[in-house]
């Protein structure tokens, strides 16, 4: 055998034995998001089932996109098994599962099977016993609450689409005309 073909053979054999585990993990990294099949980490399935429902009633999808659209519910899941305490994500729990028993002891439901109006009433009831102190998970509430926004504000259709982004450091204009329809500037500190 020839110097110059060991050479090739070798360059060739370190190549596949390099490529075919490269392309295994690029080929398992191309899925889509927001499956149907998608399950939590972090919360059990009526805790999942509200999540949605609560994202869904703060971001309904109206002329822009709604929360399901741009799957906040995962992304807060995400972010609670990520990003967050064992306390927080107890905390976030916690919330959850009072406004399920909450909507049940007040409508014989849990919240994702009242209609709209009466979700949205309960949210109203909700959000004035959080504010006024009321609450005993007032502190989960709030970081729910808190999560689920960035998560929306966040997605990448929301960013192009609602919000103007422009990211920094950028051009600097300090006094410019603003009209009431114009997109609400964002910057990388959202």
């Amino acid at each position: 055998m020839k110097r110059r073909d060991a050479i090739r053979r070798a360059a060739f054999l370190s190549g596949a034995a390099l490529t075919a585990p490269m392309m295994t993990t690029l080929l398992q990294g191309c899925k889509t998001t927001g499956s149907p099949t998608w399950t939590s980490s972090v919360l059990g399935e009526a805790q999942v089932q509200a999540l949605q429902t609560f994202a869904n009633l703060l971001f309904p999808k109206t002329e822009t996109v709604g929360a399901s659209e741009v799957n906040t519910a995962e992304m807060v899941d995400i972010l609670l098994t990520d990003c967050s305490s064992p306390l927080q994500q107890s905390e976030v729990s916690a919330a959850l599962t009072m406004l399920n028993e909450k909507a049940a002891a007040q409508g014989g439901k849990s919240i994702f099977e009242l209609d709209t109006a009466e979700q949205e009433s309960f949210l109203r009831k909700i959000e004035t016993e959080v504010y006024d102190g009321n609450l005993p998970q007032k502190e989960g509430y709030i970081a729910l609450k808190s999560l689920t926004m960035l998560a929306y504000f966040t997605s990448e259709p929301v960013m192009k689409n609602v919000l103007n982004y422009n990211p920094l450091p950028g051009r600097h204009d300090g006094c410019i005309t603003i009209d009431k329809d114009d997109a609400v500037f964002v910057d990388n500190n959202v």
